[in-house]
């Protein structure tokens, strides 16, 4: 059984729901709605912090057209790019503690 969240839900609101399905014990996650949300950072950091496995994302609402694989390698660069463009500029080293953990929950 997978949970779908919602990419441009707010990362307490996110934290909340897996908390509330854990007993449920979702084996991953299936984030929706990625090109809606204006920054990834959240939902990422909401995933990582509960050790949610990521399986896949959707960015339309065609079906199956539009459900991909998580990349660990493109979450994390569309986060950063997100954090660059709202005038964020993260650092390697801080990417590096912040998202290291990604590659153990998004397939790669």
């Amino acid at each position: 059984m997978f949970l779908t969240l919602s990419a441009n839900t707010q990362r307490a609101a996110l934290e909340q729901a897996i908390g509330s399905f854990g007993g449920a014990a979702p084996e991953a996650c299936v984030l929706t709605k990625v090109d809606e949300a204006a920054t990834l950072g959240g939902a990422l950091s909401a995933l990582l912090h509960s050790r949610m496995p990521l399986a896949f994302t959707t960015d339309g609402q065609k079906v199956p057209e539009d459900l991909h694989l998580a990349h660990a390698n493109t979450l994390v660069s569309r986060a950063a790019l997100d954090a660059d463009t709202m005038g964020e500029r993260l650092s390697d080293e801080y990417l590096a503690l912040s998202l290291g953990a990604a590659g153990s929950h998004a397939s790669i």
